[in-house]
């Protein structure tokens, strides 16, 4: 009982940090445009009153991305706590104050002199290291997204390793599992976005290529799925442990090529 009255209390304050977060970027980027003075189909509006619709206009667009991290932290609370009842490790003290101090962290990220702090420093730093989590509650975090994956929660799994992606989108485990989860939910073109941005962070991760490879056959787009297995091999190198996974590649560039042969000349 105690446990659910913590899950409960720490998701709502969540929320609140997230909605305060996301409200404080649609603030700061209407702002920033209306210094940059851009050419506007609202130019007749009084710069008051412009700002406010652009930020309104942006706090909307970010509603979506906020639902989804708001399902992503409550679907991680209670899953850590399903999975304590075998091992109360999942959700010890340690693991619930690391979350607590995440909470906090969003939550300054609503007032300006820390979200300038976040601006400048998350190219060297993720929002693990700036909000002080430790690896063991990140690894019990991803332990918990693998479960959903291999429980076939795909829609779970991809709000659960999005808000691991936030959390360090330097871990390119995190970004393959949520684009994983948006190609087993036939989201394709989702799932290409988010391999891309994993290549884009981490050119030497060639899994990317190889899944991308899957969306556009699924996509019949098969000139750039053969594109995606030659940036997999660039991407290999002269590794000579990879050998095998070069030859198999080979082996699928070349049926790929018939199919597409076959393609033009049906058309």
């Amino acid at each position: 009982m105690a446990e659910n009255k913590r899950t409960e209390n720490t998701s709502a304050s969540t929320k609140k940090a997230i909605d305060a977060y996301l409200d404080s970027l649609a603030g700061e980027i209407a702002t920033s445009i209306m210094e940059e003075e851009m050419p506007s189909q609202i130019e007749l509006l009084p710069p008051k009153a412009k700002e406010e619709q652009i930020h309104a206009a942006l706090a909307n667009f970010f509603h979506g991305a906020r639902m989804s991290l708001e399902r992503g932290v409550s679907t991680l609370l209670h899953t850590l706590v399903q999975l304590a009842k075998n091992n109360p490790s999942y959700f010890s003290e340690n693991v619930a104050n690391d979350l607590c101090k995440f909470v906090e962290f969003s939550s300054n990220l609503a007032e300006f002199e820390y979200f300038q702090k976040y601006l400048e420093g998350i190219s060297q730093k993720s929002i693990q290291e700036m909000s002080e989590m430790s690896d063991e509650t990140l690894q019990y975090l991803y332990e918990a997204a693998k479960y959903l994956y291999e429980q076939h929660e795909f829609e779970l799994a991809a709000d659960a390793f999005g808000v691991l992606t936030l959390l360090n989108v330097k871990k390119p485990v995190f970004l393959i599992g949520l684009a994983n989860s948006s190609y087993s939910l036939g989201n394709f073109e989702d799932a290409l976005a988010v391999y891309a941005l994993c290549a884009y962070i981490h050119p030497l991760e060639y899994s990317c290529h190889l899944y991308s490879c899957k969306c556009y056959e699924e996509l019949h787009q098969i000139d750039l799925a053969i594109n995606s297995l030659d940036l997999a091999l660039i991407s290999l190198g002269d590794d000579p442990e990879q050998e095998s996974l070069r030859q198999e590649i080979l082996i699928e560039q070349e049926r790929l090529s018939e199919k597409l042969q076959n393609k033009k000349e049906i058309a």
